[in-house]
């Protein structure tokens, strides 16, 4: 019997363990026939990665594909700031200053970005089976272009909220995992908007079980559950370092900015902030948020927040469920086991860290 003459319910089975990537990877393995492309068209588009380069297409996709509104759960984000900027058109420019051309060019591609994210909010607005939101937002590292050119922050404050809030409030979405340290939220091409999210993320601990945080603004309301004992969620990973896009020295590490504390513009040196700014409060802040929140998810079974410590590559980490303080080595993942931190080595974030480096 061949594969194609079994039952139609069996063969979309078999079709579904293959899973999307594997007809994302090959295209011509969705011809095989027409009953072979009918079952697996679907599958193929239960998974759909967006990046910088194709953000715009979602609108011609969308209408063109309903089959992708029906079918997706998995719907995958990764921008990595203005990757279509013109190259240098002088050597007088500094690190700390755009061409005429490059200005215009990131101002466009901001209105590009917002347009089209908002065309995603209208996908999934109507994504009814949607059960991961993985949304990545990188700063650009233009290497063509020397000195550096400074990161343009690209997020559109409120289209991110709804973004959110339209994919949160599908039930059957059961992860979440948001990195977008690498833009702080803007109104506009040169003002900013408070938008808290944090909120918003905890609300929906009810049916979340696994989330993966690191904003440029975070704060305990994150980890707080509003409903005691009924709550979801089986994984948590809240990394509150930020990495400056600018420095590669081990200075050039940042803490979380506060949703609530006074604005930082990052970007220019004539306000960057503090690298230990709220050093000594941030890290403790947190594990303390997340070690109080224990008792109300009763399905946890990992809880870690990491941070890192001046003239250290790597990250430091404090298991909330164990309240093991681990090392992790630069460039790990921030689930990997690490080695157990014996020398307290995080206690230079409590401890008076300005002091111990600068001494």
């Amino acid at each position: 019997m061949s594969l194609i003459s079994l039952p139609t319910e069996l063969l979309y089975m078999i079709l579904e363990e293959l899973g999307p990537e594997t007809f994302q990877e090959d295209i011509n393995r969705l011809l095989v026939c027409k009953a072979w492309y009918r079952l697996a068209l679907p599958i193929c588009y239960q998974r759909v990665c967006l990046t910088s380069r194709n953000l715009d297409q979602v609108s011609r996709v969308a209408a063109a594909y309903d089959v992708i509104i029906d079918n997706v759960k998995s719907v995958v984000l990764s921008l990595s700031g203005c990757d279509d900027w013109p190259p240098a058109d002088g050597s007088s420019l500094s690190a700390f200053e755009l061409s005429p051309a490059e200005t215009d060019a990131a101002s466009r591609w901001f209105g590009k970005v917002e347009c089209a994210l908002e065309n995603v909010v209208e996908m999934l607005e109507e994504a009814d089976k949607l059960e991961k939101l993985q949304f990545t937002a990188l700063s650009q590292l233009n290497v063509a272009r020397l000195p550096f050119p400074p990161p343009q922050d690209y997020l559109y404050g409120p289209t991110i909220y709804q973004l959110l809030d339209t994919s949160l409030s599908h039930e059957r979405l059961t992860v979440l995992e948001l990195d977008t340290g690498g833009s702080a939220l803007k109104q506009s091409w040169d003002t900013y908007e408070e938008v808290h999210l944090c909120p918003l993320i905890a609300s929906s601990f009810t049916h979340l079980r696994r989330l993966r945080l690191r904003m440029w603004r975070i704060c305990p309301d994150v980890i707080k559950v509003l409903t005691s004992g009924i709550a979801s969620l089986e994984v948590v990973v809240i990394n509150i370092s930020l990495k400056h896009p600018l420095r590669m020295d081990c200075r050039s590490w940042l803490w979380w900015s506060h949703c609530c504390g006074a604005e930082v513009h990052y970007w220019d040196h004539e306000y960057w902030p503090d690298p230990f700014m709220d050093s000594n409060e941030a890290y403790p802040t947190m594990v303390e948020a997340a070690t109080q929140a224990k008792p109300a998810l009763p399905k946890l079974r990992f809880l870690r927040v990491l941070s890192h410590i001046p003239a250290h590559k790597g990250l430091v980490a404090v298991d909330c469920l164990s309240g093991t303080n681990l090392m992790l080595p630069e460039g790990a993942d921030w689930e990997d086991d690490g080695s157990v931190d014996t020398d307290n080595r995080g206690l230079y974030i409590t401890r008076g860290v300005r002091q111990r480096w600068e001494g």
